[in-house]
């Protein structure tokens, strides 16, 4: 949920390096966890 949290927030501001954080966040997600969150395009 947090991520799902940080990922709406990041859509308000379109902060790359915000983006860079989430995007690390989803990557460790997805290593543990099912189902995998499909990675932002912080570009």
């Amino acid at each position: 949920m947090m991520i799902l949290n940080e990922i709406n927030s990041y859509e308000e501001t379109l902060d790359p390096e915000f983006c860079e954080v989430i995007v690390e966040k989803i990557d460790l997600f997805n290593d543990s966890c099912e189902p995998q969150i499909e990675i932002l395009d912080c570009g």
